[in-house]
């Protein structure tokens, strides 16, 4: 009976213990639209060498550091991005073009298009690297 007793009150003092270890504040963090500019599109997400984030978003590209966001205004939309840490650059696919996203001295990022020379690189759709190239595919290729 004693030992009965005993298991009982274990088990409740458990189940009392358990239910309040839920309380506290979750590491989750929701970002309203209403509040910023941002658009609700996103077609591509990559992480930096400096585990920076950054979302391809119809009105740019976003990049959050954990504390703060900053857009990058592009000519086009990114579709796609692929991250080459040997070069510290972020390759994307655009609608109409491709090129790179790299920082410079004050670690802001800048787009350079590679595809500027060519008259119609369609939409750029994939991307895939390898050790000494970036292919660059359309719906066309």
């Amino acid at each position: 009976m004693k030992k009965t007793a005993l298991v009982l009150i274990l088990h409740s003092a458990f189940l009392i213990l358990n239910s309040f270890s839920q309380e506290g504040s979750s590491f989750i963090t929701n970002f309203n639209l209403s509040e910023t500019s941002f658009s609700n599109q996103n077609w591509a997400i990559v992480q930096d060498n400096d585990e920076v984030m950054l979302f391809a978003n119809r009105r740019g590209v976003l990049t959050y550091d954990g504390a703060y966001w900053q857009e990058i205004s592009l000519p086009d939309i990114i579709f796609t991005m692929a991250p080459d840490p040997q070069k510290s650059r972020i390759y994307a696919g655009c609608r109409n073009g491709f090129g790179y996203l790299s920082k410079d001295e004050k670690g802001i990022y800048n787009y350079t298009e590679l595809s500027a020379a060519l008259k119609n690189a369609a939409e750029i759709s994939h991307l895939e690297l390898t050790s000494d190239a970036v292919y660059f595919y359309n719906s066309e290729s």
